[in-house]
């Protein structure tokens, strides 16, 4: 589902499908829309690809990845589909790994780009993130709302695809929360996973107003957990 979280500049609020390989000196794909106001200059949810070759960071949205010349591009603006749930995918064909989205393929990351040696997935991972160099996390995740609570992000249809058939098989996921305390996660039904949360910001509240007698200004206060992660 395509949410539009409040982000702050300096932060960024994604979702994404990964698949990976390896621990240490993993690969990794990833494709899902991240909302980063300062690196893509506004507040919108736009595609995203990245990966990982050998537990290093590449970048987003290019570093060797192949656009296949469809509507969907890797940095494309996803603002008209906020709400939506998208049909989301990727697979392994020789080692080159091929990303999809609702009735078409995106691009492609060619094999080359592990020397050929990642040809398919140990681990799946379906996840909400927010990235921030502050302690909390500011900005919100998912539509801000947490999970299980109405207006939630959610996954749906979580399942492996047989490349022969372009069948979906379920899949069984584990559940995993970094920081419960702003961001949270639960299985609302079999293959239907919400998540979100406001971060810090969302978690102000406003002190009582001043009694008649002390004519003060009424402030703002909050408390958080620490640990902003996905």
């Amino acid at each position: 589902m395509v949410a539009a979280p409040h982000t702050v500049e300096d932060e960024h609020s994604l979702a994404e499908l990964s698949a990976e390989s390896g621990f240490l000196h993993r690969n990794v794909v990833e494709v899902g829309w991240r909302v980063a106001p300062r690196s893509l200059g506004d507040a919108r949810p736009h595609l995203f690809v990245f990966h990982w070759v050998r537990g290093t960071p590449r970048c987003y949205d290019g570093c060797g990845f192949v656009p296949a010349g469809g509507w969907a591009t890797p940095g494309g603006d996803l603002s008209t589909n906020v709400g939506r749930l998208l049909y989301l995918g990727m697979v392994a064909v020789e080692g080159t790994w091929w990303v999809w989205l609702e009735d078409g393929w995106v691009g492609s990351f060619p094999a080359s780009e592990w020397d050929g040696n990642f040809i398919q997935a140990t681990t799946l991972q379906w996840f909400g993130e927010v990235w921030s160099r502050s302690d909390p996390a500011r900005s919100a995740m998912g539509t801000g709302q947490r999970a299980g609570q109405p207006g939630a992000a959610l996954f749906r249809d979580l399942c492996t695809v047989d490349l022969a058939s372009w069948t979906c098989r379920p899949t069984d996921a584990e559940l995993r929360m970094t920081d419960p305390a702003l961001y949270d996660a639960r299985w609302d039904a079999e293959r239907v996973l919400s998540f979100g949360g406001p971060g810090a910001l969302g978690e102000l509240r406003p002190r009582p107003p001043p009694s008649s007698a002390s004519g003060g200004t009424p402030g703002a206060t909050g408390t958080s957990a620490p640990s902003p992660r996905r």
